[in-house]
């Protein structure tokens, strides 16, 4: 998109915002928290960026939220299991991050999840049964993709669409393995 810097806070001011496009930008810096005051959002697409940080706990408050795009950044700390808070969230991309922590099993609430990309990251632990049971045929979840690949997988999943590990030479190729 050809905008670089970073998000201001004054970005709030645009209370009536329903989508907010940034992707594939030069953006830089922390996703403010002032992007959570934009309760009628629907889409939040920053990917392809170098934002750093955590994703802000208000974001979890947008009720309105379909689409939540933050893959291919530089973001740190969890996915807070607020995220069930999302209720009408259908797509979440994380992956490409330095996420860590567990994939929260709160996301089984979000019954019109339809896809969920988590691989890439520092993510640990089982993915849990109620975010399976969203899976197609009887739920909406067509996609799900996380690190679950290899002798000792980092994160153990039963469910998913796609398993994704980085290569065992060079490290910055990466390897889909489809299940």
């Amino acid at each position: 998109n050809g905008i670089a810097g970073v998000i201001p806070d004054e970005i709030a001011q645009l209370e009536t915002m329903r989508y907010l496009y940034l992707e594939k930008g030069g953006l830089g810096g922390s996703i403010p928290s002032a992007i959570g005051e934009l309760k009628n959002l629907k889409v939040i697409d920053l990917d392809f960026n170098s934002l750093t940080g955590t994703i802000p706990e208000n974001l979890y408050e947008l009720s309105s939220l379909r689409q939540l795009d933050l893959n291919n950044n530089q973001l740190t700390g969890t996915l807070s299991s607020r995220v069930g808070l999302l209720s009408n969230l259908s797509v979440i991309q994380v992956d490409n991050n330095k996420l860590t922590g567990t994939i929260p099993s709160e996301l089984g609430q979000l019954k019109q999840l339809a896809v969920g990309f988590f691989s890439y990251n520092n993510f640990t632990g089982l993915v849990d049964e109620r975010i399976c049971e969203l899976r197609e045929p009887e739920g909406n979840l067509g996609m799900l993709q996380v690190d679950c690949v290899g002798e000792n997988p980092e994160v153990e999943c039963q469910c998913c669409s796609s398993c994704r590990q980085p290569e065992e030479t060079g490290g910055s190729l990466r390897k889909l393995v489809e299940n």
